[in-house]
């Protein structure tokens, strides 16, 4: 990459007086740098399908203090299911959202996630959303936890509006559904 960039800038020296050059790159290196490497992770992303987002959450939280920090409207929400949801893990990390392959059975959610060599992180996925309340509106995800009343969260944008979704789901995730996990 750094040669591309070199050869270009080559290309268009005259466009980039060299005494300006090196005072951009002066005082504005770091932010210049952190744009070219946003501009790669989201080609990347593109491209592999996984998305990363890093987490910051406050484990002191209850699943319901979560939710409300969503800012979301509650499409249904069965507080006594959102009560059940675990809240450990790390206070930071990294988030990997994955697709999921065309309607995915809920009795398969605990294998798509073995053989990623992730765990989910409920409490980071819904600190995600909280933290970005547009990214659920272009990636709808959701998550679930639960042997036998597959308990879950879903994150999305219907009727026009941000919800949320709490309950039991007994069948399948669609594809357009993501889910998150972080590594193990």
């Amino acid at each position: 990459m750094n040669d591309n960039l070199t050869a270009r800038c080559r290309k268009h020296e005259k466009k980039l007086p060299s005494d300006i050059v090196q005072d951009v790159l002066k005082k504005e290196g770091d932010k210049l740098a952190e744009e070219q490497f946003n501009a790669l992770l989201t080609r990347v992303e593109r491209n592999a399908k996984v998305i990363v987002r890093h987490f910051k959450v406050d484990r002191t939280k209850t699943p319901e203090q979560l939710l409300a920090a969503l800012g979301r409207k509650e499409s249904h929400v069965d507080r006594e299911v959102l009560a059940t949801m675990p809240t450990d893990g790390p206070e930071e990390g990294d988030l990997f959202f994955f697709p999921l392959k065309c309607n995915t059975p809920v009795t398969k959610i605990e294998r798509v996630f073995e053989e990623r060599g992730l765990i989910p992180d409920y409490a980071a996925q819904m600190q995600v959303n909280a933290d970005d309340p547009a990214f659920a509106d272009e990636r709808p995800n959701g998550m679930q936890w639960g042997n036998y009343n597959y308990n879950c969260v879903s994150f999305g944008r219907w009727d026009d509006d941000r919800k949320v979704g709490v309950g039991r789901y007994c069948s399948y995730w669609d594809s357009c559904t993501l889910f998150a996990g972080r590594l193990k």
